[in-house]
């Protein structure tokens, strides 16, 4: 029963089973030994396990804690006292779906991530934030690393003053930069390439024109012929496109930005990354004490 799972080590590392969820429905009330054996088949071949108790009742008293049915909570102990080779060494009880009529709360997903988490390999972690959609904020810290990182690259590409005129060189740093945001966001790559070829030039011209139209946006950076670009300055621009890309992408996983048809309308995209670039370049005060 667990050939598959071998199978698939053979497999590029995207394409292999990582870990298994192994659910059981509380509504049920029972956990068969032949379920238990199946899950120590799993341990067995190094495949990590969380037993996940789906639909289970519970509702939050007015001071915000939650109460679990207690045929759930019995089912979780028996389970507990089996010694199973499961993560934590017990049930996650989870309901995804909140019922209003019944009064039973959505609960339990975002712990049931957490230690999705900790049991997957630190490669298939950015694959992990970008497929789930219960945590907005571990999407967003991730973006802010991108946005960092490349603010780093960027800020020691210009260690040494880079040419005005010679400023294309951190196109890559941006695209690449641009690039990882959108797969955080779970964006198909052509929807995030339409988005990115109406948002910036930057990100479809590698010529000199391109570095040098956006920074233009800069107060007495732009405009200075045959100046020079410090690390500062390039730092604080490859912030700027990567914080309002940010802020586009997260419009664009809400489904903003979208016509009557569906497509994506590239004027809207355009002004809202213009302005928050300019916003974001004037507040870090570029050319005076702040970069």
């Amino acid at each position: 029963r667990t050939g598959f799972i071998d199978n698939s080590r053979t497999r590029p590392f995207a394409e292999q089973v990582h870990l298994a969820w192994y659910c059981v429905r509380a509504t049920d009330r029972r956990f068969e030994e032949t379920e238990a054996a199946f899950i120590r088949e799993l341990a067995g071949v190094g495949l990590p396990v969380i037993l996940v108790m789906t639909q289970v009742p519970g509702r939050r008293d007015a001071g915000g804690h939650l109460f679990i049915a207690p045929d759930a909570v019995e089912l979780g102990r028996q389970i507990e006292d089996m010694g199973l080779p499961i993560h934590a060494g017990r049930a996650f009880m989870v309901n995804a779906l909140a019922d209003p009529f019944t009064g039973v709360e959505r609960h339990g997903l975002l712990e049931l991530l957490d230690a999705t988490f900790q049991c997957a390999p630190d490669e298939a972690a950015d694959a992990l934030v970008a497929a789930q959609k219960i945590d907005p904020e571990r999407k967003a810290k991730a973006a802010e690393r991108a946005v960092n990182a490349a603010t780093a690259a960027a800020t020691g590409a210009g260690f040494t003053p880079i040419p005005f005129a010679d400023a294309a060189v951190l196109v890559p740093i941006q695209i690449g930069m641009m690039a990882k945001i959108a797969n955080i966001y779970d964006i198909p790559m052509q929807r995030a390439t339409v988005a990115s070829l109406a948002a910036t030039t930057v990100t479809t011209q590698a010529g000199r024109a391109a570095a040098t139209g956006l920074l233009k946006l800069v107060p007495g950076v732009g405009t200075i012929a045959g100046g020079a670009i410090t690390g500062g300055v390039a730092g604080t621009v490859t912030y700027a496109v990567g914080t309002a890309w940010h802020r586009v992408c997260i419009g664009m996983a809400e489904g903003k930005y979208e016509t009557v048809s569906g497509t994506l309308d590239s004027e809207a995209i355009q002004k809202v990354f213009n302005q928050e670039v300019s916003t974001i370049i004037r507040s870090r005060s570029l050319g005076g004490k702040k970069q």
